[in-house]
């Protein structure tokens, strides 16, 4: 009977001793949850990441289409690639050609384009860029109010295509960012600086209705009527996902911090969000010069295509 006694008196302080621990290690816990501050929640039309030229695009191009839209960039500025760049564009049946008594054809565009990348590019995006090339140009002109220096014969692709900005705060791409930036605050577009986007949110059907963010101001949930555009740079620096996504691997330096939207995109059951809209640089895979062409996916340019068709819905 002693011996009964002295089980049940070491059974119940062992599990006393249990509860006191649990209960002390609960403390922290739910001291750091209290501590945790709640996600302040937002919505727009439209939301677009990446405060570089093609993220400072969208936002035009949706506000003046109606959409009430966010534009949300995880630098203390907005520039992108795009302030480093010499700010050039391949078009062929420009103005600008035509100004320097330049003839041009879009067949030989494409078929020069198709031969740079070794019959590698998307034939129907090559041939899309190549059509559309010239309203960009022209778009740049009169909605974003660039001017463009003589345009010198060059090799293919470029020969009398390649346009250059012509600036005057330093590169071209500096001046382009500058001109767009203009037009932006104009329009009156809210713009997040600081703040990075971490997750993509999704319905059941895997449709993105918008995305998580971490702001100075703390954690923000902003949901998107009209879908999410990621402009956030390619990830042809980062080998690893270069070797996922091409097969093999590149002779660039990793880590160049510019794959946050294909780690994003692939993060959610292995697959693209599909109403995830994304701008790449040039539809083909193998650009000699610059190495761009090993930043394009095929997922993007699939995006890409369903964007051109229709840049905002709801």
């Amino acid at each position: 009977m002693a011996f009964a006694s002295r089980r049940n008196f070491l059974k119940a302080g062992l599990a006393g001793t249990a509860a006191a621990a649990a209960a002390a290690a609960a403390v922290p816990a739910a001291a750091h949850a209290a501590k945790a501050p709640k996600a302040k929640e937002l919505t727009y039309d439209v939301i677009v990441v990446g405060a570089g030229c093609a993220g400072l695009a969208a936002t035009i191009e949706a506000a003046d289409r109606g959409a009430k839209v966010l534009l949300i960039e995880k630098s203390a500025v907005p520039m992108g690639n795009t302030i480093y760049a010499g700010g050039f564009v391949n078009a062929a049946c420009t103005w600008v050609q035509k100004r320097g008594g330049i003839t041009d054809d879009l067949d030989s565009f494409y078929q020069d384009m198709m031969m740079v990348s070794k019959g590698r590019g998307d034939p129907e995006l090559t041939k899309m860029y190549c059509e559309q090339s010239a309203g960009a140009v022209q778009w740049l002109t009169d909605r974003c109010h660039l001017s463009w220096k003589k345009i010198p014969m060059q090799i293919k692709p470029m020969l009398g295509r390649r346009h250059q900005v012509d600036s005057k705060a330093g590169p071209g791409g500096s001046q382009m960012v500058e001109n767009m930036m203009a037009e932006v605050e104009k329009l009156h577009v809210p713009m997040m600086f600081n703040t990075k986007v971490v997750e993509l949110l999704h319905d059941d059907m895997l449709r993105c209705t918008g995305v998580k963010a971490v702001s100075p101001e703390g954690p923000l949930v902003i949901h998107a009527k009209g879908g999410v555009i990621l402009a956030t740079g390619g990830f042809h620096a980062n080998k690893a996902l270069v070797t996922q996504v091409h097969g093999r691997r590149s002779g660039l330096d990793a880590d160049s911090g510019l794959d946050d939207s294909h780690r994003r995109k692939h993060s959610s059951h292995g697959s693209l969000l599909p109403d995830v809209r994304e701008y790449g640089p040039v539809p083909c895979r193998s650009d000699p010069w610059t190495h761009q062409g090993e930043s394009v996916a095929d997922g993007e340019f699939r995006n890409l295509r369903e964007y051109a068709r229709e840049p905002v819905r709801g």
